[in-house]
C-alpha cells in the first residue's frame, strides 16, 4: 500500500496547523489580503510546530518562540532547550523549499545571533534575548539551524551553502549543526502522535514455571478478577498486537461468561487460556513460584482477547468475580529487537480455532500506518475487529 502523496500530506499538515496553532498565532497588523495573512500564519505556525516537536513543547509554549515579522533577520523562531542543551533556530516555509536567497538571509541571521549583534533583530526577539545569551555563554550547548518546509527536499546549492556555513561556524568549536525538516519529517511527526504507546502491566501468576531457550517463556495460573481489572484500566490497549479486539456477546463469548458466572472452578478446564507477549519480563527480588507479581513491559494479549472481554463483561454485570475463576496463561518475552517472531506467535496461536482470514490483516503494519495517517485528520480507521 502506497503512502499518501505530497499533496495529500500537505493538506493534512495544513489542517493540523490551522487547528492547533492558528488560535495562538493571530494575523499581523499588515495591509494584506486574506490569502497573504493565511500564508504568513501558516509559516509562523509551521515554525512553532517545529519547536514543539524538537523540544517537546505544547503548541501554546512553542508559539511563544515565534519572532517572524519585520526585521526578523531570516529567523522565524528561537528556543533555548535547556533539557537537551540545544538552541533551536528555525526558518519556516509553508510551501516550496527555501531558495538560495531565503537561505542566505537565514545564515546571515544566525551569524548575527552567534556574534550577539542583537540590534539587527526585531522587538519580538528582545523578549527571548536573555535565553539566547544564556545559551551562547553556556558550555556544551549546540546551536541548531532548522529549515522546515512543505516540500520534498532542499536544492543542492542550498545544501552546499549550509555545509559551508557549518564549516565556518565550527572553525574553532564544533557547536553548530543544521537539520533538514522536509514534508516527510513533518508527516512522520504527525503520524507518530497517533501511535498507541506500549503499556506496562503488573500481573500475578500462581504456580508458575519458566522455560529458557531462545527466549524466556512463563506459564501459570492467573485470577480472572485480575484480568477484569486490567481490562477496566487499559481496555483495547491490552490487545494492540492481537488480530482483533473483544467482539462482544457472540455465542462463544456468552459461553465463556456463563462459565465464569456459574462454574468458576471449571474455567481452567473449559478455556484455552491466554497467550501474552511482552518486550520485557521483570520479576521482584525473592520471588516464589507459588505466587509472584510480574511486571510486563510492552504488554499485549495476542490470543485470548475474547476470554478477557467476556470475563470483564461478567465483572461489569455483577461487580465481582469468584476468586475460584482462574485460567492458564503463557507469557513470552520477545525482547526489544524487532523481528518477526511476535507476528509468527500471534498467527500460530490464532489458527488453532476458527478465525476468519480477514482478521489476519490486522498484523499487516500498513494497516496501522493507515490508521495513524487517518487520525491526523480525525478520521477513525478500524482495521481490527471489535464489538464497537
Amino acid at each position: 500500500m502506497s503512502k499518501p502523496n505530497t499533496k495529500a500530506q500537505k493538506t493534512q499538515i495544513i489542517e493540523v496547523l490551522k487547528q492547533d496553532y492558528f488560535p495562538m498565532i493571530p494575523e499581523l497588523e499588515r495591509n494584506w489580503t486574506p490569502e497573504q495573512h493565511d500564508k504568513n500564519r501558516l509559516s509562523r505556525s509551521l515554525a512553532a510546530f517545529a519547536i514543539a516537536n524538537l523540544a517537546d513543547l505544547t503548541p501554546s509554549q512553542a508559539a511563544h518562540s515565534i519572532i517572524n515579522g519585520g526585521d526578523d533577520n531570516g529567523i522565524d523562531a528561537v528556543y533555548f532547550d535547556r533539557v537537551n542543551n540545544r538552541l533551536w533556530l528555525v526558518q519556516a516555509k509553508a510551501g516550496k523549499a527555501p531558495n538560495m536567497g531565503d537561505n542566505k538571509k537565514f545564515c546571515d541571521g544566525i551569524r548575527d545571533l552567534v556574534h550577539k549583534r542583537f540590534q539587527k533583530f526585531n522587538s519580538s526577539f528582545s523578549r527571548l534575548q536573555h535565553d539566547v545569551e544564556d545559551a551562547l555563554d553556556r558550555n556544551g550547548v549546540k546551536i541548531v539551524g532548522c529549515n522546515i518546509y512543505l516540500d520534498d527536499s532542499l536544492g543542492s546549492h542550498v545544501v552546499n551553502d549550509l555545509n559551508q556555513f557549518k564549516n565556518e561556524l565550527n572553525k574553532f568549536d564544533s557547536r553548530f549543526e543544521w537539520e533538514d525538516l522536509n514534508i516527510e519529517n513533518i508527516y512522520r511527526w504527525l503520524t507518530a502522535k497517533q501511535e498507541n504507546a506500549p503499556i506496562e502491566v503488573k500481573l500475578t501468576l500462581e504456580k508458575w514455571h519458566c522455560l529458557e531457550h531462545q527466549r524466556r517463556a512463563f506459564y501459570g495460573l492467573v485470577n480472572a478478577a485480575e484480568l477484569a481489572e486490567l481490562y477496566k484500566q487499559h481496555n483495547k490497549l491490552l490487545f494492540e498486537r492481537n488480530i482483533r479486539y473483544y467482539l462482544g456477546t457472540q455465542d462463544v463469548n456468552e459461553a465463556i461468561a456463563q462459565t465464569v458466572k456459574k462454574q468458576p472452578l471449571e474455567l481452567f478446564y473449559l478455556n484455552n487460556g491466554l497467550t501474552i507477549t511482552c518486550t520485557k519480563v521483570i520479576l521482584p527480588l525473592g520471588h516464589e513460584q507459588e505466587s509472584t507479581k510480574f511486571t510486563l513491559e510492552g504488554f499485549s494479549v495476542v490470543n485470548g482477547s475474547q476470554t478477557v472481554g467476556s470475563i470483564a463483561s461478567v465483572f461489569n454485570d455483577n461487580g465481582a468475580i469468584s476468586p475460584d475463576a482462574k485460567l492458564l496463561v503463557t507469557i513470552i518475552e520477545l525482547g526489544t529487537i524487532s523481528d518477526t517472531i511476535g507476528v509468527e506467535i500471534t498467527k500460530a496461536r490464532n489458527t488453532q480455532n476458527t478465525v476468519r482470514d480477514i482478521y489476519f490483516a490486522a498484523l499487516d503494519p500498513n494497516q496501522e500506518r493507515l490508521r495513524q495517517e487517518c487520525m491526523v485528520s480525525n478520521i477513525v480507521y478500524q482495521y481490527r475487529p471489535s464489538a464497537d
